[in-house]
This record gives C-alpha cells, sequence and structure tokens, in this order.
C-alpha cells in the first residue's frame, strides 16, 4: 500500500539525556561538607568546654559540696516520772523539730514504774490485785482518788487526746451536793481555767488567770467568814473534808486549800472514764524517751566552767555520774544535795519556805494508803459506803468502799483507808480481813500555809536547773503539775 501524504509519519524521537552522575557527586560534595562543618563545630565546642573548665578551677579550686550543718543536741534529765515530769518530755518531744534541734531526754524514776505517787505497786513493780487474783481489775490511781480524777483534770486529759489521738469517755453517775458547797465553791471554774491557763514559769500569772490568787493569800476562816459560811458548816462539813484532803485542820490552811476540799468531796465519784497512769505510760511509749525506773538521784552539781550539770545516781546495780544542759526536777527529792562551783552544797529542802504560822514543823505531810477485802459490808455506819473522821480519830480519817470484786467464785468488798499511821493491825483486829495491801506515800500534801511570796521555780545560783515541784506549795493537781512541767521544758 503506497504511503498518503496525508499519513502522519511516525517519528521515533531520541530521549533526552539526564546527567545522573554529574547529580550525583553534586549531593554527595554538600553532605560531606555539612559533615565536616559539624564536626568542626563540635571540636571547637568540645575544646572551648575544656579551657573553660581549666580557666574555672584556676580562678575558682575545686571545693568540697557543703552539707547542711547538723541540729544542736541538748541533754535533758527530768528527776521523777509522775505528770510533770512527764508533760515535760513530751514537750521537749514535740518542740524538737519546731525548734530545729535534738533533745536528748533521760527521765530518772526512783520507783519501779511511771506515773506518780498515785502509780500504786508491788515490790518488784507488778500490779497490785485485790486477794492477789490476777483476774481481778487492779488498784488504780482512781481507787485512790476517785473515779472523777480524769474528769477533774481536764487539762491533761485534752492533752493526753492531742497526743495519743483518741478521746477518753465519761458517764456521769451523779453526786449529792452536801450543805453549803455549792455556794462555798461559786467563783471560777478550775476545770475551764486550767484550760486556758498560760505556760509560764510564773506562779503568780497561772494563779491570776485562774482568779485564786487572793484565796491562796489568805487564811480559810477569813474566806469562810467574807462567805458566810456558819460555824456548824465549817465543823461539821469542811473541817473533816480538809482533813482527809490536806492531812491539816481546818483554821491551818488557805482559804483555796478549803474550796478544794469541797470540791473535791463533790465531784470525785461524779464522773467516771479514764485511767491517768495508764494513759500516761502510753505517752511515755508514744514519745520514746529514755526512762531509768528504780533509779535514785542523790546529787546535782553545777560545773560552771562547762555551763553543765552532772547527775549523780544509783540503782541496785552501781552509781554513775551523767552530764546534762539542762535539769527538770519535777519529783519530791528533798534527798537530793545541789553543789554550785563554790562548792557550796544546798538541800532541796531549803527551798521550800512556805513561812508556817502552826503547829507543823515539815513541809509536806505523809499518808498511809490502805486497801483490804472482806466478805460483808462493814456494818457499822449503816447504809454509808465513805465514813470520814473528825481529827483523825486513831490515825483514821477516811474509811470507804471501793467497789464489790467477785474473786475464786465468792464476792468481796474492797475498801480504801486513808490514815496518818499504819492501820493494818488495827483493821485485822477489828475485821475479817481476807486481804491487805498498805504504801506509805510521803510527799502527799504540801503544808497549806498562805503565799505571800512566789516561789521561784527555776535555781537563783546558776541557770539551767528548774523546780516544777515547788508549785505544790500551792496546791497539788494533776492538771497543774502538768502545766508547770510543761513549762520548765519551755523555759
Amino acid at each position: 500500500m503506497g504511503r498518503n501524504e496525508h499519513t502522519p509519519l511516525l517519528l521515533i524521537h531520541q530521549p533526552p539525556v539526564i546527567h545522573i552522575q554529574e547529580s550525583n557527586h553534586y549531593n554527595f560534595s554538600l553532605i560531606v561538607k555539612i559533615r565536616q562543618g559539624r564536626a568542626f563545630l563540635a571540636t571547637f565546642i568540645f575544646f572551648a568546654c575544656i579551657i573553660w573548665l581549666l580557666l574555672s578551677l584556676s580562678i575558682f579550686p575545686l571545693r568540697a559540696p557543703t552539707l547542711p550543718r547538723p541540729p544542736p543536741i541538748y541533754n535533758v534529765a527530768i528527776i521523777g516520772a509522775g505528770p510533770a515530769g512527764i508533760a515535760a518530755a513530751q514537750h521537749l518531744h514535740r518542740s524538737s523539730t519546731a525548734n530545729d534541734v535534738i533533745f536528748d531526754i533521760t527521765i530518772f524514776e526512783s520507783s519501779p514504774v511511771v506515773g506518780g505517787m498515785l502509780a500504786l505497786h508491788g515490790p518488784d513493780g507488778e500490779p497490785v490485785f485485790p486477794n492477789d487474783d490476777p483476774m481481778q481489775g487492779h488498784i488504780t490511781a482512781e481507787d485512790v482518788a476517785g473515779n472523777a480524777l480524769m474528769w477533774q483534770n481536764s487539762l491533761f486529759t485534752r492533752d493526753s487526746e492531742v497526743i495519743l489521738g483518741d478521746k477518753v469517755g465519761f458517764t456521769e453517775l451523779g453526786t449529792e451536793q452536801v450543805g453549803q458547797a455549792a455556794k462555798f465553791n461559786t467563783e471560777g471554774d478550775l476545770r475551764q481555767g486550767m484550760l486556758k491557763a498560760p505556760v509560764t514559769t510564773d506562779p503568780e500569772k497561772i494563779f491570776t488567770s485562774l482568779g485564786v490568787l487572793e484565796h491562796l493569800q489568805q487564811w480559810a476562816g477569813n474566806l469562810l467568814a467574807k462567805r458566810g459560811i456558819s460555824d456548824r458548816y465549817a465543823a461539821e462539813i469542811l473541817e473533816p473534808q480538809v482533813q482527809r484532803s490536806f492531812g491539816q485542820r481546818l483554821g491551818h490552811v488557805t482559804g483555796f486549800a478549803a474550796m478544794l476540799a469541797a470540791a473535791q468531796e463533790d465531784s470525785a465519784n461524779a464522773y467516771t472514764g479514764g485511767h491517768m497512769i495508764e494513759r500516761l505510760e502510753r505517752i511515755v511509749r508514744k514519745i520514746c524517751v529514755r526512762v531509768r525506773t528504780s533509779t535514785r538521784v542523790f546529787g546535782i552539781k553545777y560545773d560552771e566552767q562547762g555551763k553543765q550539770w552532772d547527775i549523780e545516781h544509783e540503782s541496785e546495780r552501781e552509781a554513775s555520774i551523767d552530764t546534762f544542759d539542762k535539769v527538770i526536777l519535777a519529783g519530791l527529792g528533798f534527798s537530793i544535795n545541789l553543789e554550785s562551783s563554790d562548792s557550796g552544797v544546798y538541800n532541796l529542802s531549803s527551798f521550800y519556805q512556805p513561812d508556817l504560822d502552826g503547829p507543823e514543823d515539815d513541809y509536806f505531810h505523809s499518808i498511809y494508803v490502805t486497801f483490804f477485802t472482806v466478805n460483808t459490808k462493814l456494818p457499822t455506819w449503816g447504809s454509808h459506803d465513805q465514813v470520814l473522821f473528825l481529827n483523825g480519830t486513831g490515825g483514821v480519817l477516811e474509811i470507804k468502799l471501793v467497789r464489790e470484786t467477785t474473786s475464786y467464785t465468792a464476792t468481796q468488798y474492797l475498801y480504801r483507808v486513808l490514815s496518818q499511821v499504819s492501820v493494818t493491825g488495827t483493821l485485822k483486829r477489828q475485821y475479817d480481813v481476807l486481804w491487805d495491801y498498805e504504801t506509805w506515800i510521803p510527799g502527799w500534801q504540801p503544808v497549806r500555809s498562805p503565799l505571800f511570796r512566789m516561789p521561784t521555780l527555776e535555781w537563783p545560783v546558776a541557770r539551767g536547773l528548774w523546780f516544777s515541784s515547788l508549785i505544790q506549795h500551792a496546791w497539788s493537781t494533776v492538771d497543774l503539775n502538768w502545766l508547770v512541767g510543761k513549762a520548765c521544758a519551755d523555759a
């Protein structure tokens, strides 16, 4: 078939030649230059850092890192493991973190248990069980001072709840108001006042805040006349109450002591709840302080040069001396000798100066506390479970039924006797006593004379020794000792 001139020619064009090799060579060269630039920059930075480091070391020599300075450590001795001593220990323990210091606390206690004079115990520190029957509840501080011991001491109760993180429940048992007691105790509510009392080592400020300073500085007779209290009420009601509480005659005590005695009788068994000694023991365990029980402190010497205190103490095993920065004397240690740097020796009793105006010649009155059990109620006083004796008949100030016990399948009655002399022999001759326990408390109550001069809680010879026990010139309660223990720790 011939070619038609209108038929397009099939043209085969040569494809364009692309210079691939030259393009790849260009890209490769660029990559190499970039890498060389990066290497140079890294090398420059490296050597620049070396040079900077060398220059820095020449100007600022290499020093060891500075560690934070450890907090200072203060060694504190507390003599006495009662409410005041334990209050001081817990206050120091709580303030350690706040003050950025460490308090190394040692409590010395002459008895085998903590808790103070109300912590009754056997020879080896074991609890005292009626009829020696461990199935019975052991004798507690409330058996001595009344069921309302915790309720009456509101400051200790509140602080112990904060420390232990619990709540003490109270049950109102009811009470019989005696005569004019309500009228006599109208001024001031000590329970509420103690919750607001200032933590201070100035006793006058404490008593002023409680509204009792005037009554501490006057005799009971003056207050009775001012309140219009009859002589008959004073003789028949207040007199045995005061003797039972303080071991003194009504005419030899302050107006405030008479008020306390009346209030004690009205409320001692009006409430029940809590156990004071058990809570003190729990507080000691909570704050983890060192307690040396059965250890008697017999000497305290101040080192003027070292500004420290040497504590001489002894236990059954040995006598020893330890050094402390601060000492808080929270117990009634009359046998402790205080020695200053000038070799002067003082006895603790020389700091008790109540300016007596009566027949008493001692600073504190002692008392015997006796418990015993019988098979039947004592018939002498009919239906009365508590009897107070005027003028300490036969040395006895009070006999009280504490509770019924069931020991070895039989019902018995547990009684308590407060007396000025030992009465176990008399009791066994008069009654069919099944079991008895007696203890002597030498510092039961201080002489209650008017305080025209407030006690000084710091030893005037040298700083660092505090006497919380001196506050007992005024009165002695768990709350007051607890408050002053905290104040001495805070000073």
